[in-house]
């Protein structure tokens, strides 16, 4: 992995796999200084994110059309709000949730308020599995 600094794998139904050259906590953007600064050799990590259990998931599924892309936007929200990794994973698995309950690719009931750090952690309460 040395060419690349994290790979965010989509595993269908076994959930999702982040693999980075860094500790599990670190940002998921770093500054040129603190890439430049930071020593990553030989430094990885994998966090696997389990599905949710088939009742959250499977309630009122209408259209996976848009779910992909809402998963790669939420995480890209939170990457640029500098939330945690674990909530920018869940904010795009949330994206993703609302995403499947709309005959839109993108629903246009998504607000802020869903994807404020209170609502995120209270909608994805799990906690994920972390591999070094």
């Amino acid at each position: 992995m040395e060419s690349f600094y994290c790979l965010i794998i989509t595993l269908d139904e076994d959930g999702i796999l982040v693999v980075r050259n860094s500790e599990p906590e670190e940002p998921f953007l770093l500054s040129k200084k603190d890439r430049s600064e930071g020593d990553f050799t030989g430094m990885m990590s994998a966090v696997h994110y389990q599905p949710f259990a088939d009742d959250k998931m499977s309630q009122n599924i209408i259209s996976v059309s848009g779910g992909g892309d809402c998963l790669a936007a939420g995480i890209m929200a939170g990457m640029l709000r500098e939330k945690s990794p674990d909530t920018a994973i869940k904010m795009g698995l949330l994206a993703a949730h609302l995403s499947l309950q709309s005959h839109e690719s993108i629903p246009v009931s998504i607000s802020k308020q869903d994807f404020s750090e209170d609502y995120v952690q209270r909608w994805a309460s799990f906690e994920p599995s972390r591999m070094m």
